[in-house]
């Protein structure tokens, strides 16, 4: 009895190893995509932007697809605003306005973000 007591651990845990597959709907590809709007800063309207480099006007939009869908909301129009940042190379973008959008093919109800995609440069930089 002794001995199965002290085997017993180690037979629970062979029992649990094999041969297991992960699967996720995550893109080992796109990881930089993903995290990219996590490295743009939001900035308001009133933030001054002193000498930093104007990269182009981005938006974002979120969209409601039907009546039982995730409302479109502010937040993810800004977080797709500063996707689309991220891939002009800005590490910030200033918030212009958000709105709604009264007609957008496919949403029962739209959201729109406007900003300007910025190059910021850092005092280490000057």
């Amino acid at each position: 009895m002794p001995l199965l007591r002290s085997l017993l651990p180690i037979l629970l845990l062979a029992g649990c190893a094999g041969d297991y597959h992960f699967s996720s709907n995550l893109d080992p590809a796109n990881f930089d995509d993903y995290f990219q709007p996590g490295q743009v800063k939001l900035l308001g309207p009133e933030t001054a932007i002193g000498n930093a480099e104007v990269l182009g006007v981005v938006e974002g939009i979120s969209c409601q697809e039907s009546a039982r869908s995730v409302p479109a909301s502010d937040a993810d129009a800004r977080t797709q605003m500063r996707l689309e940042a991220g891939k002009l190379g800005a590490n910030a973008v200033r918030l212009h306005q958000c709105m709604v959008l009264e007609e957008h093919p496919g949403c029962v109800v739209a959201r729109a973000c406007y900003g300007q995609a910025l190059k910021m440069v850092s005092q280490d930089e000057r």
